[in-house]
């Protein structure tokens, strides 16, 4: 069925003494080469391909392949030169050196063959990883939104002669009242002790924030026990959401608006004598859950800066909702997979990471 175009480093005449020598012990990709080979694909996936014909390269190198296209934030044709001459990359590729290296177009074909829910459970194995690693998820489950600019502009959308180079899922949205952007949203859960990403959903660029927390939050339910806080800003202040999170058992730590607790006059309300909702809010705002969420809203704010700086989620590189939440996904699961690294390696931390995965 798969080509055999991967080895263990026992079984290749080369590849065993080469990786060994020149690889170090403690080189990321030879970390993450024993946390993270997704060979369980091969079994998961088989179904996908055909019992006829030429065989394929297997899913599991080609998802590590991917995988390195998004740490080193570069296209499908330098990914596969990247394998072709880094030692290092094609010892984590799982290629022995007397093996062949798939060409730049079955990246391509591999994406369109396993879709979006396949790419969202590899992003989903990404937790079992942290477990199995000893990673412990946090009691509180951050919640917030960023922007990527579609691939195309919005200003020619709709006027090029070939309309295949349009963007017929993207639409214009804000980022502020006074800063739109033309693409999508990406809305994710991040828990607040290593800051993983525990969920990811990719909408049309102008949904509304809060029609998305229940969504988050039952997904990461899926995965992690229930936090005992849930923060998020002031965009997912909806009272369906606060009430949502008081039937989980959940203390909502969502910013309140200013209208929740202040008169027209900026003056809080006197809290003698408010109503059933009023005096809930109130006393939402003194409880010192709510201070100690809004303390760690930062993190999240951490993760987009990551993820647009390094990993390229500032634009999107595909055409379409779906192909742009398969980019979300890969994103996440190496934004996943480095924070575990920083976890379990010996004096490797994030900057040095980031550092030794640019080009």
């Amino acid at each position: 069925m798969y080509k055999t175009t991967t080895k263990k480093w026992g079984q290749s005449f080369l590849g065993s003494y080469i990786f060994q020598q020149l690889v170090p012990e403690n080189h990321p990709l030879r970390i993450l080469s024993k946390i993270a080979d997704f060979n369980y694909l091969n079994e998961d996936l088989k179904h996908l391909y055909s019992q006829k014909g030429q065989r394929a390269y297997s899913p599991a190198m080609m998802t590590r392949i991917l995988i390195l296209k998004d740490l080193y934030n570069i296209s499908d044709e330098r990914v596969i030169q990247m394998v072709k001459e880094n030692i290092p990359a094609r010892m984590y590729a799982g290629i022995s050196l007397e093996s062949s290296v798939p060409d730049a177009s079955d990246l391509t074909y591999f994406r369109r063959r396993l879709g979006e829910d396949n790419f969202q459970k590899i992003f989903d194995k990404t937790i079992e990883i942290a477990g199995q690693n000893g990673l412990q998820i946090g009691d509180i489950l951050l919640i917030d939104s960023t922007h990527t600019q579609a691939k195309v502009n919005r200003w020619t959308q709709g006027h090029t002669k070939d309309k295949n180079h349009d963007d017929k899922d993207a639409v214009g949205g804000y980022k502020s009242a006074t800063k739109p952007f033309f693409g999508y949203k990406h809305h994710t859960s991040v828990e607040n002790k290593n800051n993983l990403i525990i969920s990811v959903q990719t909408t049309l660029g102008n949904v509304y924030d809060g029609s998305k927390l229940k969504d988050l939050v039952e997904e990461s339910l899926e995965k992690i026990p229930i936090p005992k806080i849930v923060s998020a800003d002031k965009g997912y202040d909806d009272q369906d959401n606060h009430f949502y999170l008081e039937d989980q058992e959940i203390f909502s730590a969502i910013c309140l608006k200013d209208t929740r607790l202040q008169t027209k006059k900026k003056k809080f309300k006197d809290h003698f004598g408010l109503n059933q909702i009023d005096q809930k809010y109130f006393d939402q705002y003194m409880h010192p859950y709510y201070q100690e969420g809004q303390e760690q809203r930062y993190k999240v704010e951490q993760s987009y800066a990551e993820m647009k700086n390094y990993h390229g989620l500032r634009r999107s590189k595909y055409l379409g909702l779906e192909k742009t939440h398969i980019q979300a996904c890969l994103t996440a699961t190496v934004y996943n997979l480095k924070h575990i690294l920083t976890d379990i390696a010996l004096n490797l931390t994030k900057r040095k990471l980031n550092n030794s995965f640019v080009t």
